[in-house]
């Protein structure tokens, strides 16, 4: 949650949370009930969180297939995105 929040104070917009490391059915709701067209997910920069995108990205599709779902790849040495934006602002 930190992490979104640090991100919005950036100017980084449409950031959310996910609060943990999956999508839970009202969220999958939520991205159908908004018309969401494009997904950007962002997790942690470790084995733990490459798999954890790839279960959400899974459930994402699984439940919308029109939707276009994009990885974020962090650099080399970077844990997650408030590292990131610490370290080297917004990109």
């Amino acid at each position: 949650v930190l992490d979104a929040l640090h991100s919005s104070a950036s100017g980084i917009k449409n950031v959310v949370a996910l609060g943990g490391s999956g999508m839970n059915i009202r969220q999958l709701e939520l991205i159908n009930k908004l018309n969401i067209k494009e997904i950007n997910l962002c997790l942690d920069n470790d084995e733990a969180g490459r798999k954890a995108m790839n279960n959400i990205a899974l459930q994402i599709y699984t439940n919308n297939p029109e939707i276009k779902i994009r990885a974020i790849d962090l650099l080399e040495g970077i844990k997650d995105l408030d590292q990131l934006i610490k370290e080297h602002g917004k990109l």
